[in-house]
């Protein structure tokens, strides 16, 4: 499954997913894990341990899915750019989607956002790094156009100077 696929399919359950339903299944499983496979029955709680991180991380996926799939439209024609969100979501033109590694959770699963945009210019690599909060609706408004600005910016670099 491409990254992209994923990342739809886990927006889709962000929408969908009860909470207890959710972790009485997860108990299940393991359970049924345990009955199984043999070499699980140590890790009976494992996975019910990482149900609450799952579901903080999928409310906050929810949020900040639709940003990134906006930003992403808005750049997906420009050649030379790579684009990160949180240190998790990463595009690069040709619609090359990826997670990146080592992401920080804490920073994932709050208000903000960090996005990084790089755009090569012949051999010159620019940058724009910039937070937003995903609660204010100006500040999400704004960045669309912040990135814009600094591509045309950029660009314009190359063909006055």
């Amino acid at each position: 499954m491409n990254e992209w696929n994923y990342w739809e399919r886990l927006f889709y359950l962000a929408e969908k997913i009860e909470e207890e339903r959710f972790k009485e299944t997860i108990e299940l499983f393991s359970k049924f894990l345990v009955n199984f496979d043999l070499q699980y029955q140590y890790n009976e709680t494992f996975l019910p341990l990482f149900s609450d991180e799952f579901l903080l991380f999928i409310k906050y996926f929810r949020y900040k899915f639709p940003i990134v799939k906006m930003i992403i439209k808005d750049i997906q024609e420009i050649s030379n750019i790579k684009i990160m969100f949180d240190k998790y979501w990463k595009y690069e033109y040709k619609e090359k989607y990826s997670i990146c590694e080592n992401t920080d959770f804490k920073q994932f699963c709050s208000k903000t956002m960090r996005i990084e945009c790089s755009l090569l210019v012949e051999t010159k690599r620019f940058l724009f790094r910039k937070e937003i909060n995903i609660s204010k609706e100006e500040e999400i408004d704004n960045i669309q156009e912040e990135i814009a600005g600094f591509i045309e910016n950029t660009r314009g670099e190359k063909r006055h100077g």
